[in-house]
């Protein structure tokens, strides 16, 4: 299962600030996906353990062809991304454009870094936010190996008296 959330971040370090679209990703949503970098690599499991401790970046092949004319040298440098440093580790591929249809990411974040990122904002700490949208494999194979759900997800409580719901996978 992955988690990841859409957010807009100003990207500078050179002359051309620029609004970019970036995704807030668990450490294994690369892996999980099959997606394997351009250049570079993925999140590595400590990278998404504490929070703000790892100021890393995975950026799309896109914005590594527009903004930096597919700098072969890129991996290992900084950007700055709402006013914070951050190391780019890897490049996605070419045909990755991240998990939501019709907006492509152009920048990747552990999940760990949302605190440092958008200040006030609890939504890693708070008991009711509703801020990620999650994925997983439902192969039946899977499935078959693991146990029945045991939490209720909240929009069940909100349902009118007249509104069921009949099944609900977690």
């Amino acid at each position: 299962m992955i988690a990841f959330n859409l957010n807009p971040f100003n990207l500078s370090g050179d002359a051309r600030p620029e609004r970019v679209w970036g995704l807030f990703v668990s450490g294994n949503y690369f892996d999980v996906l099959g997606v394997r970098p351009a250049a570079g690599r993925g999140f590595l499991p400590e990278e998404d353990r504490t929070t703000g401790t790892h100021p890393v970046t995975v950026i799309s092949y896109g914005l590594w062809l527009r903004r930096y004319g597919a700098d072969p040298k890129l991996v290992g440098k900084t950007v700055q991304l709402n006013d914070r440093s951050f190391t780019i580790v890897g490049i996605a591929p070419r045909d990755f454009d991240g998990t939501y249809v019709g907006l492509a990411a152009d920048v990747y974040l552990p999940l760990m870094m949302q605190p440092q990122m958008t200040p006030g904002d609890n939504s890693l700490t708070g008991r009711n936010n509703q801020w990620l949208d999650v994925m997983g494999d439902s192969s039946p194979a899977l499935r078959a190996s693991m146990p029945a759900p045991v939490c209720k997800p909240s929009f069940i409580n909100r349902l009118k008296p007249t509104e069921k719901v009949t099944t609900v996978s977690v």
